[in-house]
């Protein structure tokens, strides 16, 4: 992973963090707020296999 990247998937956690306080500010459920998170945190694991994928040298 480049420090670019790291970078990109650091911002994205507190962006997702932020989102996910300021909903439970405006009055959305925990259990709501959880399976935003669990959701998010989903897509970033699906993000990061696919670009390892794309980096991994072809094989044959």
């Amino acid at each position: 992973m480049t420090s670019s990247t790291a970078t990109t998937d650091f911002e994205l956690y507190g962006t997702i963090t932020a989102s996910i306080s300021d909903a439970l500010k405006r009055g959305v459920s925990r259990e709501a707020a959880m399976e935003t998170l669990i959701t998010c945190a989903g897509i970033v694991q699906l993000d990061i296999a696919w670009r390892q994928h794309r980096a991994a040298p072809a094989e044959g």
